[in-house]
């Protein structure tokens, strides 16, 4: 069975902080955005077997059914364990060569897409499995300020679409699915006629390479939802292959979430969820990590201020916290996988 491909594009558009798969699995499970296994160990038990059985279900949709049931299996058997050996478990068999990463990314970048009704399936199936890789205990905290590298198989229109939002600076995308890249540039360099040179100013990454039934791959997984602009894209005149560099950042957007959520007619009331996801310029949960970097840096607190002063999202910002708190946030506020402010302690 072929998997669903987004033929027009290999990218999304912005959705906001949380991908709206996450969101959306979230909701199927009934669960509130303080619900998750990192915050409440006696779901885990409960979840991983809702896991397993999506696992089953999806391997037995796509005849992959013996596959499926080893990998569930294997599950399965951290189902009294705490969240860290859950995780761990989680993260070898997303590096395994097996339908499962295959099905979930392709599935998950269907998101904003025509094909709703297919990631939407993939939600009850695999989205369970997908929370528990998701809600990393480990990686609580942004990566700041490296680079990676991701080899890919483009076609023609999709290398089109990245040249036309090289010239447009201000655009972003988003990468849906997990996003598996290498510190190591030669090994990503053997996959594909197409590489991604990343720079990755703050985003959830998770180094796995340590669990990953490949380590030599120096495999890093890029969480799904976060952002990018494309700088340039160059051809290697002797071998022709496209080399695409990206800026990736988490970024709040509420732009095209609604255009999410309106495509699911059984879904009318507004929730926790959209309380969470909401980013207008009335939210005072403003993105100073984006703003320092827009408008740059924070070694200059009150330069910074200043410039920031005509941003109306700021505004609304400043007049709820007052410049002491705005400065504060300049320097210790940090954000968690929900978009909740955290601090330092």
């Amino acid at each position: 069975m072929d998997l669903p491909v987004a033929l027009d594009r290999s990218f999304g558009g912005q959705y906001g902080w949380i991908s709206p798969f996450i969101v959306e699995v979230r909701r199927y499970l009934g669960l509130q955005p303080d619900e998750l296994p990192s915050k409440k160990p006696n779901m885990i038990s409960d979840l991983v077997e809702i896991a397993a059985q999506g696992i089953i279900e999806e391997g037995t949709h796509i005849r992959k059914q013996r596959e499926a049931e080893k990998l569930a299996n294997i599950l399965r058997e951290k189902k009294s364990k705490g969240v860290e050996e859950v995780w761990q478990c989680c993260a070898y068999l997303y590096s395994l060569e097996s339908f499962l990463y295959k099905t979930l990314n392709a599935n998950m970048r269907l998101v904003g897409s025509k094909e709703e009704n297919t990631w939407r399936h993939t939600v009850r199936t695999l989205g369970p499995f997908c929370l528990l890789l998701w809600d990393d205990p480990y990686n609580k905290k942004m990566k700041t300020n490296i680079e990676l590298y991701r080899g890919a198989n483009l076609k023609p229109e999709h290398i089109a679409a990245y040249k036309k939002m090289a010239k447009n600076k201000e655009e972003y995308g988003s990468f849906q699915g997990f996003s598996s890249c290498s510190r190591n540039r030669g090994k990503a360099e053997a996959f594909g006629n197409t590489l991604f040179i990343i720079r990755v100013l703050f985003a959830f990454i998770a180094d796995i390479s340590k669990l990953s039934e490949y380590p030599n791959e120096e495999e890093e997984l890029v969480t799904p939802g976060v952002c990018f602009c494309v700088l340039r894209v160059e051809e290697e005149p002797k071998t022709g292959k496209h080399v695409i560099y990206l800026e990736l950042r988490q970024r709040f957007s509420s732009d095209d979430h609604q255009k999410i959520s309106t495509q699911n007619t059984s879904y009318t009331e507004k929730d926790a969820y959209d309380r969470l996801r909401a980013r207008g310029n009335g939210d005072a949960r403003f993105d100073f990590d984006a703003a320092a970097h827009d408008y740059g840096g924070t070694n200059d607190d009150d330069g910074l201020l200043g410039r920031l002063g005509a941003d109306a999202a700021y505004a609304a910002a400043s007049f709820r916290l007052g410049r002491f708190g705005l400065r504060g946030a300049l320097r210790d506020d940090r954000f968690d996988r929900d978009g909740n402010h955290i601090k330092e302690k």
